[in-house]
């Protein structure tokens, strides 16, 4: 018997797949148990996804210390519904799936360009200067899009859509000063507005079907793996 391609498993640290009936309407995170909070309770789609409305709705995800310095590689992956006609930033970054503040923060962001998501991860170092390295890309609109994050200090940030690389760079050590540039220990935000330089952007406005968190980097054909084994549920 032939079996398709599988979801990588490996160091899976929290999954929320509002289509799986374990997750479902309460969100529930289905590897460890995280706390997860439905902030102002956004509306489930019996579908398999959540919609937010773009005023105060978002899921705040418990963290457990990871990263915990910006030495800890990571991935971070959802699916979410692209719709060009819906508020998508105010000239700042907004949050998709990310944590932090102004001293350190980390994620899958709405770049303030429409339509464009943002790998980012932003340190401040003890004589307050700031080290932002970020990668983008672009969605495609009325659509479902997969989007992934990976992340190795020194090494490679990278961002995908639909298991194909947008864009990567080498970081390089953005953790040489060692403590001065942890990871702020802030829960993870699930498409709320958050802020990852200057103001906070507006809330998500949009559909949102799964986020994950992996506490290593994804090899490129691990996320493409991900990416086959569930676009059949979004017809792409």
């Amino acid at each position: 018997m032939h079996y398709g391609p599988k979801v990588t498993q490996s160091n899976m640290d929290f999954c929320i797949d509002i289509g799986n009936p374990k997750s479902a309407a309460n969100a529930t995170d289905m590897v460890a148990g995280k706390t997860v909070t439905l902030n102002n309770s956004p509306t489930y789609n019996a579908n398999g996804f959540m919609t937010f409305d773009g005023v105060n709705e978002s899921i705040q995800i418990a963290h457990d210390n990871y990263p915990a310095t910006f030495a800890d590689p990571f991935s971070l992956e959802c699916w979410l519904y692209y719709d060009s006609s819906l508020t998508w930033a105010n000239s700042f970054r907004g949050s998709i799936l990310c944590r932090g503040n102004y001293d350190g923060s980390h994620g899958i962001w709405r770049f303030p360009t429409t339509g464009v998501v943002s790998a980012w991860v932003r340190v401040r170092a003890s004589n307050n200067a700031v080290t932002i390295k970020e990668r983008t890309v672009t969605l495609t609109d009325n659509a479902w899009n997969h989007v992934m994050m990976t992340w190795e200090n020194d090494t490679l940030i990278a961002i995908y859509k639909n298991g194909e690389l947008g864009q990567s760079q080498d970081p390089g050590d953005v953790n040489a000063a060692g403590s001065q540039f942890n990871a702020d220990q802030n829960d993870w935000i699930l498409c709320g507005k958050n802020a990852a330089s200057g103001a906070q952007s507006t809330h998500f406005e949009g559909d949102m079907a799964m986020a994950r968190l992996y506490k290593r980097a994804l090899s490129a054909a691990e996320v493409k793996e991900n990416f086959e084994a569930t676009r059949g549920r979004f017809g792409v």
